[in-house]
């Protein structure tokens, strides 16, 4: 008698060996020569704003932070990500109230955020607004009291004794799951299927994504897209990520770099240096985050703290939302809060104060929704005389808009050329001020600090 062929074995086969061959082969790739997955046109055109519930309000709850919704959209935030909203393991716990990736039970609610009707209600009001929203997680590791370490303690990596592990000793209020078993790969994936489908959320910003197999990425995110477009982020920067598994990554590069030029006030020729790197490294239309704090809010370093100077604050936010990427703006930000942010603890943020910045805020956000070129229009880093101004000009078919930014904390007068541009007047969106170019370049005097956003003046013999 013949057996009947097992279709799901066959396909389980398949997609492995597509992979295989796909991203494990054994010719050496060169990532710039490939495309990027396609990303939903939401995705490539995300504000993401990562909400700290147990701070964004006094009431530390969903409910709170569902009437501030519009708050945000006039931001310009088109995608909302939670940090994680399950409960928190006692065991071991870090801080008073515990880290959020320290989870307890992959399914449950944090009762400290309400309740699941709670979180629903939330992310249908999100959705009225025309808004997304993601979660916080991650898939590799549990609290030491998640039931899973009980029932079953194969799924998890052991020492030479049989003893469960940490992923490292700083991570000592989690136990780490072993993601290359079949078993565990099938209850994580369960858990993220649960919440993209029963819950509604739009999908995951993750963290530890470099100490898990990327064949489970790519699993995943097969799995995750089949019913409705999802957005997933890794906190790590690898290039091949963006291949099959991962819409956006972390753009570490230009972050450290804007950091020091800003800190230290440096060259910023180092900035244009490593989104040239970027681009040479990465898949072809790859998306990468932007932001002025890493989503690894747990590292309390000098260098991924607030920077503090209200100007420099300014020239962080302008490129933030100006620079090729994907804006990611943490609780407080937008109010110029220099506060730490503290994953284990509650702490408060002052929304009386800092009115000033919350508007420059407004601005960027209305400036990026009005001119696709910044959106996902080309780069161009632009000639000039002095290392420590920053030109590049951002274009797309019918649209162009010119960023030039003094990192000095002095007065610099600069030429920037602009020999492909036949446009004559150029108005700041700021000051509303008026630039004319001579000799197709730009010549400005430049306060310590100052910045221009200049956007060409399309009038009749002007061009």
């Amino acid at each position: 008698m013949l057996m009947r062929p097992n279709i799901s074995l066959i396909l389980i086969l398949s997609f492995g060996l597509w992979i295989s061959f796909n991203v494990f082969g054994c010719a050496e790739k060169k990532y710039s020569e490939l495309p990027a997955r396609k990303s939903a046109e939401w995705v490539k055109n995300a504000v993401i704003y990562q909400a700290n519930l147990r701070s964004f309000s006094k009431e530390g709850t969903f409910k709170a932070f569902e009437k501030r919704i519009p708050d945000l959209k006039k931001l310009g935030v088109s995608v909302i990500s939670l940090l994680p909203v399950h409960p928190i393991g006692e065991l071991n716990r870090k801080g008073a109230l515990g880290n959020p990736f320290a989870i307890k039970d992959f399914y449950g609610i944090n009762p400290e955020f309400g309740s699941l009707n709670d979180l629903q209600s939330l992310i249908a009001t999100t959705h009225r607004q025309g808004l997304k929203i993601i979660l916080g997680f991650v898939a590799n590791q549990a609290a030491w009291d998640n039931r899973l370490i009980m029932e079953h303690p194969e799924w998890f990596i052991q020492n030479d004794e049989g003893a469960i592990v940490s992923p490292n000793p700083d991570s000592y209020d989690v136990a780490e799951i072993d993601l290359n078993q079949h078993e565990a790969r099938k209850y994580i994936i369960a858990v993220l299927k649960y919440w993209i489908n029963e819950v509604d959320v739009d999908g995951f910003s993750f963290i530890s994504t470099a100490s898990t197999p990327l064949d489970f990425w790519i699993l995943t995110r097969h799995v995750l897209e089949q019913n409705k477009s999802i957005m997933m982020i890794a906190d790590e920067s690898e290039p091949e990520y963006h291949l099959e598994a991962f819409d956006v990554t972390s753009g570490w590069s230009v972050f450290h770099a804007v950091n020091n030029s800003l800190r230290k006030s440096a060259s910023a020729f180092p900035i244009d240096d490593s989104l040239r790197s970027e681009e040479d490294s990465l898949p072809i239309g790859s998306l990468r985050l932007r932001y002025l704090l890493p989503q690894q809010v747990s590292d309390q370093s000098d260098s991924l703290a607030p920077i503090g100077n209200f100007q420099k604050q300014l020239i962080q936010s302008l490129l933030l939302f100006t620079l090729p990427g994907i804006p990611f703006i943490v609780s407080g930000e937008e109010i110029g809060s220099t506060k730490r942010f503290d994953l284990f603890d509650k702490y408060e943020l002052d929304w009386v104060s800092g009115k000033e910045i919350k508007t420059f805020y407004e601005q960027l956000g209305a400036l990026r929704i009005c001119h696709p070129a910044i959106q996902s229009g080309s780069y161009e880093h632009l000639k000039q005389n002095h290392e420590q101004i920053l030109p590049f000009i951002r274009t797309s078919s019918m649209d162009s808009i010119l960023i030039i930014i003094n990192t000095s904390e002095t007065k610099v007068s600069t030429n920037v050329s602009l020999s492909n541009n036949h446009y004559i007047r150029w108005e700041d969106q700021f000051t509303k001020t008026i630039y004319k170019m001579q000799d197709s370049s730009l010549t400005v005097l430049l306060g310590p600090l100052q910045f221009l956003a200049l956007v060409p003046v399309k009038e009749k013999g002007n061009q």
